[in-house]
């Protein structure tokens, strides 16, 4: 997964008032929910992309050590959505309502900070007005799978089309997936039992079928063997038969030369 936000970009220089980076990137007010200033809408959109970088451990410092925990940033979307967005008309949509709901999930927020710094060409010299690689990098992907509308999601290279919901989305993240998680299977997508069901019954067709071929086998070589002792019975019962008979005619023959 990798979360990319919507964003504009704005040729009006008196529309720049909701932008960073001389227009490139903007978000419009959002008067309904009592956010009146586009730029913190762009903020806090990095500040996201940071927050999840850090938790999956893609964005590190040695200097200031932050467990891998990929639920930290679901934690704070929950938190933020109810802490700065949900009607709360006590906290403004804002740094400072970020910032206490990054305290409040336990994250580095010095950590934090760097990443936000660092996300602008030429950290060191900060401005509002310097190009930022991570929403740059969002608009290379907006560009490279041709998306015209969010939410828009993508798995395995392919966007997910058609009526979209969360149990669409969740089953196409389950198709997806070699090993699948245990909720692809509680959710009913899938039956657990499938898989195992196939290699269960193709070792008991196996087995049947070497039990029969032994079974055959073993049939096979007691007939054999008991053909062969009848057979070797009966040449015996011939060759002692012609013995007689050999001797039979030298006694008569013998008999005769003496009369």
């Amino acid at each position: 997964m990798n979360p990319d936000y919507k964003k504009n970009k704005i040729d009006n220089k008196h529309a720049f008032s909701n932008c960073i980076a001389n227009g490139l990137y903007c978000a419009f007010p959002r008067y309904d929910l009592d956010i009146s200033d586009g730029r913190e809408i762009i903020y806090e959109n990095i500040r996201q992309k940071c927050i999840y970088f850090i938790s999956n451990g893609i964005y590190k410092l040695k200097e200031f050590p932050q467990k891998i925990n990929k639920d930290i940033y679901w934690n704070y979307m929950e938190k933020f959505y109810d802490k700065c967005i949900k009607g709360n008309i006590s906290i403004e949509f804002n740094e400072k309502c970020s910032s206490d709901t990054v305290k409040e999930i336990g994250l580095n927020e010095i950590l934090l900070r760097h990443c936000v710094y660092n996300s602008y060409e030429n950290p060191q010299n900060f401005s509002m007005f310097n190009n930022n690689l991570l929403l740059e990098e969002e608009n290379i992907s907006k560009k490279k799978w041709n998306i015209k509308m969010f939410p828009s999601f993508i798995v395995n290279n392919k966007i997910i089309k058609g009526d979209i919901n969360a149990n669409n989305l969740l089953e196409a993240i389950c198709a997806s997936m070699v090993n699948k998680d245990e909720i692809c299977y509680t959710k009913g997508f899938f039956k657990k039992d499938n898989y195992n069901s196939f290699i269960i019954n193709f070792f008991v067709i196996f087995g049947i079928f070497i039990f029969f071929l032994a079974f055959n086998f073993l049939v096979y070589v007691i007939c054999r063997r008991f053909i062969n002792k009848k057979l070797n019975e009966k040449i015996q019962k011939v060759e002692i038969h012609g013995k007689i008979n050999q001797e039979m005619t030298k006694y008569f023959s013998l008999r005769e030369n003496k009369i």
